[in-house]
């Protein structure tokens, strides 16, 4: 950010009362970078000002790490969703990813909470990119480790404390879960269960990284839609139960039954067709 933008978000961040009125003063590429630099409660405040579409603006010029965070200060459901409804870019492919999962996923589920650091980074170098991170958010980071932009890895906080500034932060590298953000629900879930880990990284179709999934918050925000997935999949209803009598299974999945019984005649024919074909194999 140049001098000039740089005092720009200084006035606007001091000045309550022209907060809204400066802010409209800048350009839309300014809008987008200043903003994303501003503390959320300065952001909040303009966000409450500002027309839907100004903010579908605002957000377009951003990249998902970014939109994620603005609309993650807007309280308002509906108004937030109307303006996903309207962004233009490739976040909204990603917000609207998550919210098929539930109304709520793309704001609760995704969190932004790391630094990504290069594997030749040392110790120093992440205790003074966890203090900017701290300055900014108040919160201390996870920090994943990179090669080349792609993920390598991570590195516990409590690995950190115990080293010299000058060591290499590659010696402490330790391996990190992660998965694309087009993956099912299922998917996750069960990525948390094999792993038996607290987090996965979410991975944009390019291996860049766009956030972390936290298997607590994942649990709290899916409820009962794992289960209904399962029941899904297999052509059960909810409320169906192990004891249940043969006569109510039946109408609970004849019509999977079906497809499957179609599925194997299908199979049952080509054996058929290719008889003498397998039979001099």
């Amino acid at each position: 950010m140049d001098k000039d933008l740089l005092e720009k978000k200084k006035l606007i961040h001091k000045k309550a009362d022209e907060r809204l009125a400066l802010f409209r003063t800048l350009s839309l590429p300014e809008r987008s970078a200043v903003m994303e630099g501003l503390p959320a409660h300065v952001q909040q405040t303009i966000l409450q000002g500002l027309k839907t579409d100004e903010i579908t603006e605002v957000i377009d010029h951003m990249d998902p790490r970014q939109a994620e965070n603005i609309l993650s200060r807007i309280k308002d459901d509906k108004r937030r969703l109307r303006i996903i409804r309207k962004i233009k870019t490739e976040v909204r492919e990603k917000i609207e990813y998550f919210l098929r999962f539930h109304p709520k996923a793309s704001m609760a589920l995704m969190s932004f909470n790391y630094v990504l650091l290069p594997v030749n980074s040392t110790v120093g170098d992440a205790a003074d990119a966890l203090d900017e991170h701290y300055q900014d958010t108040g919160t201390f980071p996870e920090i994943l480790i990179h090669e080349n932009g792609d993920l390598v890895g991570e590195i516990p906080m409590s690995v950190l404390v115990r080293q010299r500034n000058s060591a290499s932060l590659k010696k402490f590298l330790q391996p990190v879960s992660s998965i694309t953000y087009q993956a099912e629900v299922i998917e996750i879930l069960n990525l948390f269960s094999v792993s038996q880990r607290k987090k996965i990284v979410i991975l944009d179709h390019d291996e860049s990284v766009l956030g972390l999934i936290y298997a607590d918050d994942a649990l709290n925000l899916f409820g009962k839609l794992p289960a209904e997935s399962l029941y899904g999949v297999s052509g059960l209803d909810e409320n169906a139960r192990p004891f249940d009598t043969s006569w109510q299974k039946f109408k609970h999945r004849y019509k999977w039954l079906v497809v499957n019984l179609l599925t194997c005649f299908f199979a049952g024919s080509m054996v058929f067709i290719f008889k003498d074909t397998l039979d001099k194999l």
